[in-house]
C-alpha cells in the first residue's frame, strides 16, 4: 500500500508518498474471455510461441501435420495440430503481411498472432489509441 502526507515547500503543500510492503500476493487468471468464436478475427497474444488459425479457409500451402502432433495451452490443455500453412494478414491500410508456419488448430476459438515471432523476424509492434500497430524495420 502507499501512504500519503501532505508536506509544506515553499509556501505550497506537495504530495509525497511512502510505499509499504505489502505481503498479499494477489494474482488473476482469465481462462476463458469469450465463448463466441470469430473465424476472421485475429488476437496478438504476447505469450504464443507460435501463430495459430483454427479457421482452415484463411490458410495457403496447407499440409497436414501426422497425428498425435499437440499444442499444450497455458491453463495445461492440449489441442490437436490439423496441419501447417500460410495466412496473409490484411490490414486497414490496405497492406498484409504473409505469416508462415502457421499452425492449423481447429478446436481454438481465436486464431493468434505470436508478438514475439513478429518481433524475431524484424516487426515493431505498437499499441497507440486503441489500435495495435505493426512496422516492418528496414
Amino acid at each position: 500500500g502507499a501512504n500519503q502526507k501532505m508536506q509544506k515547500y515553499n509556501g505550497q503543500q506537495t504530495a509525497q508518498a511512502n510505499l509499504t510492503e505489502d505481503t498479499e500476493v494477489f494474482c488473476a487468471v482469465t481462462l476463458e474471455v469469450n465463448l463466441v468464436s470469430n473465424p476472421t478475427e485475429w488476437i496478438l497474444d504476447t505469450g504464443a510461441t507460435r501463430h495459430f488459425c483454427a479457421n482452415k479457409d484463411l490458410m495457403h500451402d496447407f499440409e497436414e501435420v501426422p497425428d498425435g502432433e499437440h499444442v499444450f495451452m497455458g491453463n495445461a490443455a492440449t489441442a490437436g495440430v490439423m496441419g501447417k500453412g500460410k495466412v496473409f494478414l490484411k490490414f486497414t491500410s490496405g497492406k498484409s503481411l504473409c505469416l508462415n508456419n502457421v499452425l492449423f488448430v481447429p478446436s481454438l476459438r481465436r486464431n493468434l498472432v505470436s508478438s514475439s515471432l513478429l518481433d524475431i523476424a524484424g516487426f515493431e509492434v505498437n499499441q497507440k489509441a486503441g489500435k495495435i500497430i505493426i512496422l516492418c524495420n528496414g
